[in-house]
């Protein structure tokens, strides 16, 4: 139920989370929740779309934790269009959206573009000489698993312990990341499922079930140091 209060189960010490990078931040929510709840943390808060990262920064310019980057994260370092939408929250890389509810609704009606600049994260840490990713939460409405892929490096020597990450029940909905792509792509990365949080269903047009909500994974090797051995057994 409570996304922090599960991570301090895992790190009684909250202290030790000290690097938190907020992937698809729009306009500071993420921010604003992590400088209260993780207070001595670093927040790296990326937002690629230009209006929104004027309003990240004005919404965070008091907080000393957070810093903004006006870029997104991909699987390679590149410039790419994002689509843009009524909604600045799902602002999207990704064009086409097949889910009927949605199109229906209108939600994800493209009314512009622009072009915005990409990096791996793996490529960016190196440039900052960042160690190690405590939390990386990633919002990016459908292009998860390509910001996955651009940490590859960091993912496969165990140098980031917590994925918090939006993913969708629908896979013909490719507004967001279905489910079981990331869970079998994190698994194979020795990453456990740890909770579900914020769930939301769908009721429109006879559509009955789970549409979205946020997936936290544990990297097991990462963090064994932490936590009693029977917790893994």
């Amino acid at each position: 139920m409570d996304l922090v209060a599960d991570i301090k189960k895992i790190f009684p010490d909250l202290s030790q989370i000290n690097t938190v990078f907020d992937v698809g931040a729009n306009i500071g929510q993420t921010a604003l929740y992590f400088s209260q709840k993780l207070p001595d943390a670093n927040i790296l808060s990326f937002e690629p779309v230009k209006e929104t990262f004027h309003e990240l920064q004005n919404n965070t310019s008091r907080l000393k934790q957070v810093n903004c980057f006006n870029h997104a994260f991909g699987d390679k370092d590149e410039s790419k269009r994002i689509f843009m939408r009524k909604d600045s929250q799902i602002h999207s890389m990704i064009d086409n959206v097949t889910s009927p509810s949605d199109a229906i609704s209108g939600m994800y009606d493209i009314v512009g573009e622009e072009i915005v600049n990409i990096k791996k994260i793996d490529s960016f840490c190196y440039e900052q000489n960042i160690d190690t990713i405590d939390l990386l939460k990633i919002d990016t409405e459908g292009y998860e698993m390509q910001v996955l892929q651009g940490a590859s490096s960091y993912l496969g020597d165990n140098r980031v312990k917590l994925i918090y990450s939006e993913v969708g029940w629908d896979k013909d909905n490719k507004a967001l990341t279905f489910f079981p792509d990331i869970y079998l792509y994190l698994s194979k990365q020795k990453f456990k499922l740890y909770g579900l949080y914020g769930l939301r269903h769908n009721y429109k047009d006879g559509s009955f079930g789970l549409f979205c909500c946020n997936a936290l994974f544990v990297n097991s090797n990462a963090i064994k140091a932490h936590i009693e051995p029977k917790w893994w057994s």
